[in-house]
């Protein structure tokens, strides 16, 4: 009887139907297995970032208060002036100035030297010539160490100055350096 259905055209039509059939769902077989692979290659690339993601996730609160940390520090190690470079200079030549005087030196000139823009900061320098006795140079620049906002002694000059019988008084010449965060 299958010898048959072969010689008649209506059995032809039917097997060749049922083999289109078989070739459509193969290949749509073929299809989703190909977008299974694809789609599982995708999940094993984005696993360790979605594990990353996680990992700051959960780590959020020490995240922060380490940020908030840096934060404080930086407002204490540099200088917090909103008006721009020259105010910055100029509270910083006060500072300083006020400090010298306080540890008994006398201040015969500052300068403020040109600002340098660097990485996130603006560098302000400035000149500062002093004359003392040597144990309050010593003292003011003990005190200089502890300055907030922190203060770097690039270079020093340091001289004999005339004083009275039995003292010891020496001219300093200072360069230092002060960092202001950029907006």
């Amino acid at each position: 009887m299958a010898k048959n259905l072969l010689k008649t055209r209506s059995g032809i039509l039917l097997l060749l139907l049922v083999s289109l059939c078989g070739v459509g769902v193969a290949g749509v077989w073929v299809h989703f297995v190909g977008k299974y692979f694809e789609y599982t290659d995708i999940i094993v690339r984005l696993n360790p970032l979605m594990s990353r993601l996680l990992g700051m996730q959960q780590s959020e609160d020490t995240l922060l208060a380490a940020n908030a940390r840096l934060s404080a520090e930086l407002q204490a190690l540099t200088l917090q002036s909103k008006e721009g470079s020259d105010a910055a200079a100029a509270e910083l030549q006060g500072k300083v100035r006020a400090l010298a005087e306080d540890a008994g030196m006398s201040v015969s000139g500052t300068q403020v030297l040109p600002v340098k823009v660097g990485e996130g900061f603006e560098r302000i320098s400035l000149t500062v010539n002093l004359t003392g006795e040597v144990p309050t140079a010593a003292a003011m620049l003990g005190s200089l160490s502890a300055m907030q906002p922190r203060v770097i002694i690039t270079s020093t000059q340091i001289s004999s100055a005339r004083g009275r019988r039995g003292e010891q008084r020496v001219n300093l010449r200072l360069t230092l350096l002060a960092l202001r965060l950029l907006p």
